[in-house]
């Protein structure tokens, strides 16, 4: 192969760590007022466990860091502080048993007061949640992001909170995102809503362009797959600091007639980001150690041969050395899970090349599916302390087009890795009977298009559930919140318990403008930490 070497290209950039989340800390925000709520609870809450079984399940560094949970309906709630997500399934699941809990059918004021209270004090709980990380010398981000989910028209939250916290300070604020809980499948925003004409009227005031550009809205269909998949996207490295992937092209020579003045050997460069489209079974048990986390000469051979879209993976360099017809490739020799390739959206780079990057991977994916080809890509990667003679050690792999804008990236065997499989040709003319007992076999068979995942279930998340919640850590929070709960319940009366909470909510800072103080937080204990639900699937296992 070493014909097809175009020459040294090494991974740049910083070796992944096992110590950096995967996201930013999050505070979701629940405002749902009857009859709202009870449209949703159900919907909302199952993908919401299913999503935290699988975040607290998956092995290796945490995707998701801190989450704290708020509700903001007639009164402000924080029903779960600031939480690490990690190891805390048992805190985790009381807050969706809590969520399930709330009133469904008395009447809730749907104020926005409410709402603004819970991100001022969710930035003021993050805050004093940092500074304690801090100290104790955790690893925590210096911004949040905040989350709204409410079944209201997601225009008139954005309306809401842009005139709410105008005035406030937004340093430590990432994102605002309003995910509007639509009826049935998710659906465009209405243009015909009521809109705020705030930033374009109030276009010289730097206070309100700065909260301008960090809300977002969003529409997500009331159903669980819907959810679901909203919530792991969280688990996905979704950051814009750096591209991920550089694609190069062969360059141009100078005797080529279609080479541009001075483009002669400068390869054309792609600038790209890596997106999984799937989680690795290999994550859902196993030693706890990070993707970077070196353990042992074969971890360092082993990162050699993949590409991974962790945060902190280094910036990958693929040369391209082939093309291949589309069916080309045998599919026996491909290994490893595919990655998506997109045109990277690297807040670091100006407009213009942000813009000429799009349309040469937009060309890119038309040229490739016009021929029918496929793309065969090297890279090397050269081991710390390596001698200049010490060859780099290679890997292949292989690009396919699509009709969407993106390509798909899988890994090809070298010669070093395949085995022997002999392979002999398919005999013409199969025995009648055979024949006939198979093809009637087949003609059984329900014959659909296309396979689509969303309708073949494992039973996955009930199987994590059920080990983290034998696992002794949890049998440990399980035992201290019984005996905390029957401690701090009054046996006449009964109350829903709620998570206990870091420090308590203060509203005399930032109600001064309203004609009365705001209702302050319920007292707050332990709560359960399983439903009856829960509890009898778990003795009946």
């Amino acid at each position: 192969m070493s014909s097809m070497n175009p020459g040294p290209f090494n991974r740049a950039g910083p070796g992944p760590s096992s110590s950096h989340p995967w996201q930013l800390p999050r505070l979701l925000t629940w405002t749902a007022p009857f009859p709202s709520w009870a449209d949703i609870c159900s919907n909302v809450c199952e993908a919401l466990q299913n999503f935290f079984s699988l975040a607290c399940g998956l092995a290796g560094s945490s995707r998701i860091q801190v989450l704290s949970v708020y509700v903001a309906q007639n009164q402000l709630e924080c029903i779960l502080p600031f939480v690490e997500v990690k190891g805390n399934f048992p805190r985790l699941q009381a807050c969706v048993n809590e969520l399930r809990n709330l009133p469904r059918e008395e009447r809730i004021r749907p104020g926005g007061e409410c709402l603004k209270l819970a991100v001022q004090d969710g930035l003021r709980q993050f805050k004093q949640y940092s500074r304690q990380a801090l100290v104790c010398g955790s690893v925590t981000g210096s911004t949040v992001e905040i989350t709204v989910l409410t079944h209201q028209p997601g225009k008139r939250i954005m309306n809401e909170l842009e005139r709410g916290l105008r005035d406030i300070n937004v340093d430590n604020l990432r994102r605002v995102q309003i995910i509007e809980i639509s009826k049935g499948e998710a659906q465009e925003p209405d243009d015909d809503e009521e809109w705020s004409p705030l930033l374009m009227e109030q276009t010289d005031s730097p206070a309100s362009l700065t909260l301008g550009s960090v809300l977002d809205l969003q529409m997500v269909g009331n159903e669980v797959v819907g959810l679901e998949m909203f919530f792991k996207s969280w688990l996905q490295d979704q950051g814009a600091d750096r591209e991920h992937l550089h694609l190069f092209l062969p360059a141009a020579t100078a005797a080529d007639p279609a080479a541009l003045p001075g483009a002669a050997d400068t390869p054309v460069c792609l600038k790209c980001d890596i997106q999984e489209r799937m989680l690795s079974p290999s994550l859902l048990g196993g030693p706890a150690s990070g993707p970077g986390r070196k353990t042992g000469g074969g971890e360092d051979l082993q990162a050699s041969y993949q590409i991974t879209a962790h945060p902190g993976a280094p910036l990958y360099r693929l040369h391209v050395i082939r093309a291949l017809r589309s069916k080309g490739v045998c599919e026996s020799v491909l290994y490893g899970l595919p990655l998506i390739l997109r045109p990277t959206g690297c807040w670091q780079l100006d407009w213009d090349e942000l813009e000429q990057n799009q349309h040469r991977f937009h060309a890119l994916c038309h040229a490739l599916l016009k021929r029918g080809w496929l793309l065969l890509a090297e890279s090397q990667f050269r081991f710390p302390g390596s001698g200049l003679r010490d060859p780099s050690l290679g890997s292949f792999y292989v690009i396919l087009p699509s009709n969407s804008f993106s390509l798909l990236v899988k890994a090809v065997a070298s010669r070093e890795l395949l085995l022997p499989c002999p392979l002999p040709a398919l005999p013409d003319g199969p025995e009648a009977t055979a024949l006939g007992d198979v093809e009637s076999a087949l003609d059984r068979l329900l014959v659909e298009p296309t396979y689509n995942p969303l309708q073949a279930v494992t039973h996955l998340y009930r199987h994590l559930r059920r080990k983290l919640t034998k696992s002794p850590r949890s049998r440990s929070l399980a035992r201290r919140g019984e005996l905390q709960s029957s401690e701090q319940a009054p046996p006449a009366q009964p109350k829903r318990a709620r998570a206990t909470v870091v420090a308590p909510i203060k509203t005399s800072t930032v109600s001064s403008s309203l004609p009365g103080p705001p209702p302050g937080p319920k007292p707050s204990s332990e709560p359960p930490l399983f439903s009856e639900e829960d509890e009898e699937f778990l003795l009946g296992m």
